[in-house]
């Protein structure tokens, strides 16, 4: 992961402004920190690259509500973590609903 160059509050306000090089900031530096985590749980790399695309596009969609106080990070992880949670229930529904 890369270290980011400015701190959490002022690219949160400057994405919820709307900036793009700060959104391409945060996505290149948590990514693949990111990626990594979602790979653990999902055991695809399609999925996980799926769910992290599906990630930043809730940042950037929710960036009205981007809290300077909070961390990116926590914020990000939160999401994907949410993101994970919901892929594995489906998938397990799916399961379910197959052997009946």
């Amino acid at each position: 992961m890369k270290e980011p160059i400015m701190q959490d509050h002022i690219l949160a306000a400057s994405i919820r402004n709307g900036d793009i090089p700060s959104f391409t900031r945060v996505y290149e530096t948590y990514h693949a920190y990111l990626f990594r985590f979602a790979l653990r749980f999902l055991k695809s790399t399609e999925h996980a690259e799926e769910a992290v695309h599906d990630v930043f596009l809730k940042l950037w969609e929710n960036r009205d509500g981007l809290n300077n106080e909070s961390s990116l990070k926590c914020y990000l992880l939160k999401i994907c973590k949410s993101h994970i949670l919901h892929t594995l229930t489906r998938a397990s529904k799916s399961q379910a609903m197959l052997q009946l």
